[in-house]
């Protein structure tokens, strides 16, 4: 796996510092794979209800009579390449509305706050909507850069994906939970239970990616301890079982460590990432750690004055139709948020899962205030 598809798999997983610590969540693209493709073919929105296609046929309409058709989305999702990953899902989109197109920048984090506030503060405008995780679209809730929009075609999102005044809707979520080596961990030997991850037996076999602040283990472990699922005999054990030595400074390191062996296991990972290395042949699979595992996913918000407003909302419409949430699942490895959307392929059916989302507006403040007591636990960031 590239760097640069480590970095946007992990910025997938939404937390943009992460993209710079790997230099370019969110691999080639923060999703993960699925293999080149042919010509896309257009959606015929089989399984939109009436309201939805009004909607789409009307912001289509705007679009194209403006001229204003290309989507400018800044994203740590961006495809490097369009054959893979989302890029797959935007050909579905530009085949189904032909003369719309969208042009993704991968930007997250620092990088994506100076160039969207740089571009209010100058009035030379190019974006017109984000899709990154909730540290970032927190940062644009607060700077009130976040126009209101509720797409008909959302309307059965759980009020955990809907932002209360329609600022942004989650599309997708990736699964943070356990990754195993197939070769080490014999069929029906991988824990189910974090219970079962903290048996002594996985000494020396278990690894995971140490906490740093802002990584996939600090929001899985406040995620886990908001829903009351963590105490602190947990942690002292999880902690006791796999010493520092035995971690890695980031999850994409601990995930590939699983899949060239050097462990049997790692919880907190991102899924996507052992997805993509099993594409490229690595012994490894995403097991099911029904107690502890963590959702977590991208807000799609369209900016306050985009320049191509209607073509931003009609991307954002269409993503959370049958096709779309059934793409996403099968090109990038996340999990749709409308009910009903199909599982990524070798993945646990997460249709059970009841965990509460920590809203953006409070994401980042909560990974700092939990950091001090995740390091009085396990020690700092290693270097």
């Amino acid at each position: 796996m590239t760097r640069i598809r480590r970095r946007k798999l992990l910025a997938g997983a939404a937390i943009a510092p992460l993209i710079a610590l790997l230099a370019a969540c969110g691999g080639s693209d923060a999703a993960g794979g699925g293999g080149s493709a042919g010509p896309a073919k257009a959606d015929d929105l089989a399984g939109v209800d009436a309201a939805g296609k009004a909607e789409l046929d009307r912001l289509y309409k705007a679009a194209k009579s403006s001229g204003k058709t290309t989507v400018h989305l800044y994203s740590p999702y961006a495809p490097s390449d369009p054959n893979e990953a989302l890029g797959k899902v935007f050909a579905t989109f530009a085949a189904t509305y032909p003369g719309i197109k969208v042009d993704a920048q991968l930007l997250s984090g620092a990088q994506l706050f100076a160039k969207v506030d740089g571009e209010f503060a100058s009035g030379k405008r190019t974006a017109d909507a984000v899709l990154s995780g909730p540290s970032d679209v927190g940062y644009f809730l607060g700077q009130k850069r976040l126009a209101a929009y509720d797409p008909p075609t959302a309307a059965k999102l759980a009020a955990d994906f809907k932002e209360p005044d329609h600022r942004y809707n989650v599309p997708f979520q990736s699964l943070f939970g356990l990754v195993y080596n197939t070769r080490l961990v014999r069929k029906g030997e991988a824990p189910t239970t974090l219970a079962g991850v903290l048996d002594p037996k996985w000494k020396g076999r278990l690894t995971f990616g140490q906490p740093n602040g802002v990584s996939p283990t600090d929001f899985s472990l406040a995620t886990l301890k908001t829903n009351g699922l963590l105490n602190e005999d947990q942690l002292k054990q999880l902690n006791t079982l796999v010493p520092v030595e035995n971690r890695y400074k980031s999850v994409v390191d601990a995930v590939q460590a699983v899949a060239q062996g050097r462990y049997g296991l790692t919880i907190w990972g991102p899924s996507q990432i052992a997805a993509n290395a099993k594409e490229r042949g690595a012994p490894i699979a995403v097991g099911s750690l029904t107690d502890a595992w963590v959702l977590n996913g991208p807000g799609y918000g369209v900016l306050e004055g985009a320049p191509n407003a209607d073509a931003a909302k009609l991307l954002e419409t269409w993503l959370f139709t049958p096709t779309a949430q059934k793409q996403i699942a099968e090109y990038s490895y996340n999990y749709g948020t409308i009910p009903g959307s199909s599982a990524p392929p070798g993945f646990p059916d997460l249709s059970g899962y009841k965990l509460k989302s920590i809203p953006a507006k409070d994401f980042s403040g909560l990974l700092k205030q939990n950091q001090p007591r995740w390091t009085a636990i396990f020690g700092g960031p290693k270097a």
